[in-house]
């Protein structure tokens, strides 16, 4: 999958694909969406959704390859919960 393939799907079925293909890299809440980072095959893609009605904002992809770091800032992780599964 190349992201113009990607990018030629309508949105019901990029949304699709994210799901069924994607990988989730990282999730940041904010007051009024939450925005994940996906990778599908080489590239990233960015999906913006409304935290009140869980509609998807936007899908936008990200060229930058350093993407991650601006959700590493932000990611929270339990390390008690990984310990101890």
């Amino acid at each position: 999958m190349t992201i113009q393939q990607f990018f030629s799907f309508t949105p019901s079925l990029q949304e699709q694909y994210l799901f069924m293909y994607g990988e989730l890299i990282a999730e940041i809440e904010e007051e009024h969406f939450y925005s994940s980072l996906f990778l599908i095959s080489d590239f990233y893609v960015e999906v913006f959704l409304c935290k009140h009605s869980s509609q998807i904002l936007t899908i936008m992809r990200q060229e930058d390859p350093e993407i991650y770091l601006l959700y590493l800032d932000k990611l929270q992780v339990n390390i008690s919960s990984l310990v101890n599964k």
